[in-house]
């Protein structure tokens, strides 16, 4: 499935320094996937001993990713 990202998640990686390459192993290899109430997907996954988190809208033909944010909270998404 194609893998599409909003402005606003290509803002916050920039100003996060997360990259599109990071982004896709989230969501190809993720450590935990999670449904939340909005219909929404969180992808987690520990990268540079960090969580990584992305969080997802299931669009007709495509994942669309909203943001994407690192954390240090590792027991909060993993």
């Amino acid at each position: 499935m194609e893998v599409v990202f909003s402005e606003h998640a290509r803002y916050q990686m920039r100003e996060r320094e997360i990259t599109e390459e990071e982004v896709l192993e989230t969501l190809n290899i993720p450590d935990r996937v999670l449904r939340q109430p909005d219909g929404r997907y969180q992808y987690s996954r520990k990268l540079h001993g960090r969580a990584l988190v992305v969080i997802c809208a299931q669009k007709e033909h495509a994942i669309e990713v909203v943001t994407a944010f690192p954390s240090s909270k590792l027991k909060k998404y993993l």
